[in-house]
């Protein structure tokens, strides 16, 4: 499957081997906004931070595809996104807190700064505060990454043909 029609069409079914390749691809391109947006100039960073908008609708589609491979409708991506988020809080939080305490203050300082209205403070500091929770933020991004990609991955195929087409 070509990697357009993989990322961008919701329709459809595919398996295992194919939503990894996806789902790599995926990372990629997530860490590749990451490291633009946090060391690159401030107008690549917010055209990088827009992509990412669409990388979300990618993961829609491809997970979706993956779901209707095992007979599910894509409508069962809101659980893996909910995870996601959950995971990426929690576990990003943890890390952060474990590993770049420093990056922990300058966080709740950007936080109530922001509460306060004081947006350009808030965005003067706010490179400094990514810099300082990269390294958590990445090991965090991939492993829950992994484990949901991973789940879903092993989802059992539909060996017959289904409402969202052949099998795989």
């Amino acid at each position: 499957m070509e990697a357009i029609n993989l990322l961008f069409s919701p329709n459809g079914r595919v398996g295992p081997r194919e939503f990894g390749r996806g789902v790599i691809l995926l990372i990629g391109i997530w860490l590749v906004i990451l490291i633009m947006v946090t060391f690159g100039p401030n107008l690549l960073g917010a055209m990088m931070s827009l992509l990412s908008m669409v990388t979300i609708y990618c993961y829609l589609c491809i997970y979706g595809k993956r779901l209707h491979d095992a007979g599910i409708t894509a409508w069962g991506y809101v659980p893996f996104l909910i995870a996601f988020l959950f995971l990426f809080m929690f576990l990003g939080g943890l890390l952060i807190t474990l590993f770049a305490p420093e990056g922990r203050e300058l966080l709740l300082e950007w936080d109530t700064l922001q509460r306060r209205g004081s947006i350009e403070a808030a965005a003067e500091l706010q490179p400094q505060v990514i810099k300082s929770i990269i390294v958590p933020m990445v090991i965090t991004f991939l492993a829950v990454n992994a484990l949901l990609a991973w789940i879903a991955a092993r989802l059992r195929s539909d060996p017959q043909p289904n409402a969202y087409g052949p099998p795989t």
